[in-house]
């Protein structure tokens, strides 16, 4: 009886034993699953993150966004430039600067950008010496927008016009459109979208 017994008790360790080493492996199968499926949706999720396509609003609310230059050479465009800087100063993007060169004008396209955004004379005329062949007559920069300046120059031709207008930029990316396009107002945005 006694003999029995033991082997009664024996035989009941065991079956714990197993009912507990059931039940760890069970566990750890259990865990080891729900790890391998973490890291699964993890690395895809890191993966959808390297390969995200940045939208243009996503750009547009980024705080860390470049100051972007839009340098507009015109000449005789007295009848043509109010649009095209109305279009330049309703872009989206938020840090930007438009530098307008009317370039050797009769036609009175100065004044037409005097009178609409007034434009008030600065003294930033020749902080460093143009490389271009027109001279700088004026600079100016408007008093309701400041992201607005201008400078006249007496000719030298659309390049140079260009040429005077970069070398006094200060955005960290340049566009130059002509004095009679009008660009819709997330142009910008999608120039720079990487």
């Amino acid at each position: 009886p006694h003999e029995a017994a033991h082997v009664i008790g024996a035989l009941s360790l065991h079956v714990v034993e197993a009912i507990v080493l059931a039940f760890f492996t069970v566990f750890a199968v259990g865990y080891t699953t729900l790890l391998v499926r973490a890291a699964r949706e993890t690395g895809l999720e890191f993966a959808r993150q390297k390969r995200r396509v940045w939208s243009v609003d996503d750009l547009i609310c980024s705080p860390s966004q470049p100051v972007v230059t839009i340098v507009v050479p015109a000449h005789q465009e007295a009848d043509a430039i109010l649009p095209t800087v109305r279009s330049l100063l309703a872009q989206r993007w938020q840090h930007l600067e438009v530098i307008v060169v009317p370039n050797g004008c009769t036609d009175g396209t100065l004044q037409v950008l005097q009178d609409a955004y007034d434009l008030q004379p600065t003294n930033e005329l020749l902080t460093r010496p143009a490389s271009a062949r027109g001279r700088i007559q004026s600079t100016w920069r408007s008093a309701t927008d400041g992201r607005l300046r201008v400078i006249e120059t007496s000719g030298g031709g659309k390049a140079d016009a260009s040429n005077c207008a970069l070398e006094r930029a200060t955005g960290e990316f340049s566009l130059l459109v002509d004095a009679d396009s009008l660009l819709a107002p997330h142009a910008v945005a999608r120039a720079v979208l990487p």
